[in-house]
Parts: structure tokens; C-alpha cells; sequence
């Protein structure tokens, strides 16, 4: 598993967001500057939407979906992670697809085959693939007598 590498792709996008929120912040001071005014210009405003659009849903769902690989990862379970409004509402597709290819990616061999059904049972508190392998190791050994 690559969880240092994880760590570095949330720290990444936590700081893609805030550079993209003062650049949202710039085009809109320059809006409203071109105006003379506290509205802003088409123009400027257009840009500003597309920074922010950027940032609330790329950034985001990215940064989410990198934060629970990694809980995903450290074998945590789902309930302890989430803040309790998102357990709420269903985690999107977009998201899942983005959970599993950070698994795939920084999961190792041992999840390389992660499906959208394994995300998903971790989610409702089942056992993910690794602790499955790991109760499975255990009982492979206890199972095999001593020499």
C-alpha cells in the first residue's frame, strides 16, 4: 500500500482548492473594479463561475473520494469518517468510480480487483477486502498444525 502517497495527493488537492478560491477571489475584485462598481463584469463573473465550479465539484469530489480510500485503507470503519449529513445522503456514482481508482492506485496488489460492491458493504460497517484477507491468513495458519 502506498498510504504516504495518498497522504500527499489529499494535501495536493486540499491546496488546488485554495489557490483556486483566491483566484475566484481575484476575478471577482477585478469585476468589480472594470465597474467602478460592486457588481461584476459578464466577463470576469464568467471566469469566477468557472473557477468556483471547478473547485466545488472536481476538487471536492476528488478530495472526498481520497479521504475515504484512505479511511478505506486503514481499515476504519465508514461511520467514523464521514460527518453524519453526508451519511445521509448516497454517495454519488462519480464517487464511487473515484474511491476505487485511488484504491486501485494506491491499494497495492491486494486491491486490485476492488469492485463498486466492496466500497459499498464497507460503507453499511461490513468487512472490507483487507481485513477479509487478513481473517483469512489468521485461520490459514491456525488451521495448519505446528511441525
Amino acid at each position: 500500500m502506498k498510504i504516504a502517497e495518498l497522504r500527499i495527493k489529499r494535501k495536493t488537492l486540499a491546496a488546488e482548492a485554495r489557490i483556486i478560491k483566491d483566484a475566484e477571489q481575484r476575478a471577482l475584485r477585478k469585476a468589480r473594479r472594470r465597474l467602478g462598481t460592486n457588481k461584476p463584469s459578464e466577463a470576469s463573473y464568467d471566469l469566477y463561475n468557472r473557477f468556483r465550479e471547478h473547485r466545488v465539484t472536481v476538487v471536492r469530489n476528488a478530495a472526498r473520494a481520497a479521504h475515504l480510500a484512505d479511511a478505506y485503507l486503514r481499515n476504519r470503519p465508514y461511520a467514523t469518517v464521514e460527518d453524519p449529513k453526508h451519511r445521509t445522503k448516497p454517495i454519488t456514482s462519480p464517487i464511487w468510480t473515484d474511491i476505487q481508482k485511488t484504491l486501485k492506485t494506491f491499494g497495492g496488489p491486494e486491491l486490485a480487483n476492488v469492485t463498486f460492491k466492496d466500497v459499498y458493504a464497507w460503507t453499511r460497517g461490513e468487512p472490507t477486502l483487507m481485513q477479509k484477507a487478513a481473517t483469512e491468513a489468521g485461520s490459514e495458519t491456525a488451521a495448519t498444525p505446528a511441525a
